[in-house]
């Protein structure tokens, strides 16, 4: 911890107090050597540094630099925003080398054209307007395929966690205790 807010105060040129509640590394596996490092989030204690540190590192831009490799900062976005974001890669993959400017606020996409700034609210709509405009996108199909997984997603309704493991022990096991109070509690209520 004391670490990461040294390195972020040297790297971004702060002097006051953090206030890191946690730092960790996400939780995934390990990556092999020459893949990119798990991402390491910070929890702050209140949301004005967080938003302080975002705005500074982006200023900054691609000059913030770790151990010689380039570090990026974001927000801690859920799975599924996650999996919508990924699914704009190619089509900023495009632009970049069109040197076109485009912004990927959280779920949407914003691409300034030459006739003015237009917003997009899937990758799919983004992808039709390229289309149109005479632009093909290598790996669309890695985007189509990113949308159509966004779609299902979708249709399936919100996440939710899966029990893995236990068999039904725990559920088997509650519901017994549940039995055996209910039942101590008709013997209490019987005998009064």
């Amino acid at each position: 911890k004391e670490t990461i807010e040294e390195w972020l105060k040297k790297e971004l040129g702060l002097e006051e107090d953090l206030q890191i509640q946690s730092a960790h590394r996400a939780q995934a596996p390990k990556p092999k050597e020459g893949q990119a490092p798990r991402s390491i989030i910070i929890q702050f204690q209140q949301s004005k540094t967080k938003d302080m540190i975002l705005n500074k590192a982006w200023e900054k831009g691609k000059k913030i630099m770790f151990e010689g490799e380039g570090v990026y900062f974001d927000h801690d976005y859920t799975a599924k925003v996650l999996q919508q974001r990924k699914a704009y890669l190619p089509i900023k993959k495009k632009l970049k080398s069109m040197k076109i400017r485009f912004q990927t606020p959280y779920t949407k996409m914003r691409i300034f054209w030459e006739d003015g700034m237009k917003s997009y609210n899937s990758a799919e709509e983004a992808v039709r307007d390229l289309k149109s405009r005479g632009c093909a996108v290598e790996g669309l199909q890695m985007a189509e395929e990113e949308m159509q997984k966004n779609k299902e997603a979708n249709a399936k309704g919100p996440a939710s966690w899966k029990k893995v493991g236990d068999n039904g022990m725990l559920k088997n096991r509650v519901r017994e205790r549940l039995q055996e109070y209910e039942l101590r509690r008709k013997k209490t209520e019987g005998g009064e």
